[in-house]
């Protein structure tokens, strides 16, 4: 190893350097008690006494005006054993990513281009006539944005009529287009990578969902809806449950219910479990290089079918469901903790002033499972984990808390204290933290809160300590 990458030290690195250099007796000076700060680290989450709290009342200057701030922090902690430092990059959206992919997904299957270039002449005309059908629909009040949404895609869609074919192309590289359609059992889907404004070379999402068609809505003057059951003369497509094959329309609900029946029955018509679910969800997961995360929720999905009559109105209380496949959510975590639900800075309404917009947000997954294994799916801001660090030393809560106190009387303007400002938690959890050489590249890494009574509904600015260095972490260093 060169001695210019010998010199280079991850945020991972350090953290942990510093931990052990505790361990040693290395002294740190914080600003307060520099004796104590290497000293009685905790390994475990556990060891920390969750029965205590910090009791104090410091008067502060703020604008030139003395002010009193209570606190009565209760300790939280998270429920774990242990904590961990994870360095993680966003994902870049090369060709060969686009093919590991695309190989998981569609496996053998032949795999053509789908962007608008690539349509079918009827799938253009489609998307022009619902276009406006929409506009016209469209509020008074409509946003300038979806406005210039629904122009936009007109314009890039009449553009591409007019070099439109029959046919679908087939997808000979990976790298000049970001959708794809392509088969699994006898259901064509859609595979789309996503880009953000702000940074073409890497994703922000990747989703995939089956060709549907749009159908006229049950009541007059709602939205158009989607149908999974179409022949458009190219593409003849059917996907649903087996049971309601018969009915002209299908589709599915993901919650958005239109009166009628109840399923016909609790059975899962996919006839696989949601163990064996989870394990097609995990293996797909492996497969693309998607790590870390961690199931928040599932459920069975619902679908329902309903026949049209002759003035092509949906007849009210005709409508079927069953269920078939499974819904399984994820987000991005460690040690048991989903990082999005633990210190997330977007709680914080004092801190969105210091969050660009294009800042991304936590990596989610979304996928439904069925006997043929992930067949839809949605996986927003994915990443890839650079390195990590398990069972971090963390320095003891009593040590924390007076250096939040002493940060919070040092340095008043920076936390909006206002007149009888109350702080009531002390909560241990995850932060998402800037790595300072790299814009793709950020940390989750242990921290402390010291925060007012809620969260979200008040001016709330908590004191950000690094639970292992024991250092104050800035708003300009959260990401």
């Amino acid at each position: 190893m060169g001695k210019k990458k010998k010199a280079i030290m991850t945020l991972v690195e350090a953290l942990v350097f510093i931990s052990l250099a505790g361990c040693a007796g290395k002294k740190v000076d914080y600003g307060v008690d520099t004796e104590v700060k290497s000293q009685n680290v905790v390994s475990s989450v556990k060891d920390i006494d969750t029965n205590t709290s910090f009791n104090d009342e410091l008067t502060v200057n703020v604008g030139g005006t003395d002010e009193k701030v209570k606190i009565t922090a209760d300790i939280r902690v998270p429920e774990c054993d242990t904590m961990s430092v994870t360095e993680v990059e966003r994902i870049p959206c090369t060709k060969e990513f686009k093919e590991k992919v695309i190989k998981a997904y569609f496996c053998d299957s032949q795999v053509y281009y789908y962007d608008y270039a690539h349509m079918t002449k009827k799938e253009l005309e489609e998307i022009i006539e619902t276009l406006d059908r929409d506009n016209n629909s469209l509020s008074d009040d409509a946003s300038e944005e979806i406005l210039k949404w629904h122009d936009d895609m007109k314009t890039e869609c009449t553009k591409a009529l007019e070099t439109a074919a029959d046919v679908w192309t087939e997808a000979t590289e990976y790298d000049s287009c970001d959708d794809f359609v392509g088969k699994i059992g006898d259901t064509w889907f859609h595979l789309q990578f996503s880009r953000p404004d702000d940074d073409n070379s890497v994703l922000s999402g990747i989703q995939s969902y089956p060709l549907d068609r749009c159908v006229k809505s049950v009541s007059d003057g709602d939205p158009d809806e989607r149908s999974t059951k179409f022949d458009d003369g190219y593409v003849k497509q059917y996907y649903g449950p087996k049971s309601l094959k018969e009915y002209d329309t299908v589709r599915y609900l993901n919650g958005d219910f239109i009166d009628g029946d109840l399923p016909v029955s609790d059975v899962n018509e996919a006839n696989i479990s949601f163990d064996e679910a989870k394990k097609k969800a995990g293996d797909f997961m492996q497969a693309i290089g998607i790590e870390s995360m961690i199931k928040t929720g599932e459920s069975d999905c619902e679908w329902e079918g309903y026949n049209k009559t002759e003035d092509n109105v949906y007849k009210e209380g005709d409508v079927h469901r069953a269920i078939w496949g499974y819904a399984l959510e994820y987000s991005l975590g460690a040690d048991d903790v989903v990082y999005s639900k633990s210190l997330n800075v977007f709680d914080y309404s004092a801190y969105n002033k210091f969050c660009p917009m294009d800042c991304p947000g936590y990596e989610t997954g979304s996928f439904n499972v069925n006997e043929y294994g992930v067949y839809r799916f949605d996986i927003a801001e994915p990443v890839s984990i650079v390195k990590k660090q398990q069972k971090v030393e963390l320095l003891p809560v009593s040590n924390i808390y007076k250096i939040a106190r002493n940060e919070l009387e040092s340095h008043p303007d920076k936390y909006i204290v206002e007149a009888d400002t109350q702080y009531r938690y002390l909560t241990l959890g995850y932060i998402r933290v800037k790595d300072s050489s790299d814009s793709q590249r950020f940390s989750y890494i242990p921290a402390w809160s010291l925060e007012l009574l809620q969260r979200r509904e008040v001016e709330s600015c908590p004191v950000f300590v690094n639970a292992i260095d024991g250092t104050v972490i800035e708003p300009e260093q959260i990401f």
